[in-house]
């Protein structure tokens, strides 16, 4: 472990350096200093990163630290009554009853959260099997005949 210390320290601060023999010479003569062309002293040596010590250990990403969050159990009222539930149901909830209410936004998110659940297409799923065998039949020809067909020899 102590050659990686060694290697942390050779990489950590490359002003705090000399120039040394092999960038006065003639490749600091030819080497042209611009953009995305850093000068030879300033340059990442061979094996060093950036970014040496690495992400911290612990750190969390937004995704786990809003799942904690939607997680986490609070107490709401309801019907007089204390309960606890999660964030994530009692904001559910909270949509459901202001989209019921007649709020046009709440319902817009609340129609979202069902289309992204995956709600709507399992009630469009009962519903189709439901069809009459002539209704069902007219569809798969309409989508036969515009080329939405699962199978393409009945297909024109």
């Amino acid at each position: 472990m102590m050659s990686n210390e060694n290697d942390t320290e050779d990489c950590e601060d490359p002003s705090a350096e000399t120039p040394s023999a092999e960038n006065t010479g003639t490749a600091e003569k030819t080497y042209k200093v611009g953009y995305r062309r850093p000068p030879l002293n300033r340059q990442f040596k061979p094996g060093c990163s950036g970014n040496p010590k690495g992400r911290a250990k612990g750190s969390r990403n937004l995704k786990s630290v809003v799942l904690q969050a939607a997680g986490r159990p609070i107490r709401v009222r309801k019907n007089g009554k204390v309960q606890t539930t999660t964030t994530l149901e009692a904001m559910v909830e909270n949509a459901a009853l202001k989209a019921a209410q007649g709020d046009a936004k709440a319902l817009t998110t609340f129609v979202g959260l069902l289309a992204r659940s995956g709600a709507l297409n399992e009630a469009d799923d009962a519903s189709a099997t439901s069809l009459s065998e002539t209704d069902d039949a007219i569809i798969k020809d309409y989508m036969r005949r515009h080329g939405h067909g699962t199978n393409d020899a009945g297909n024109e």
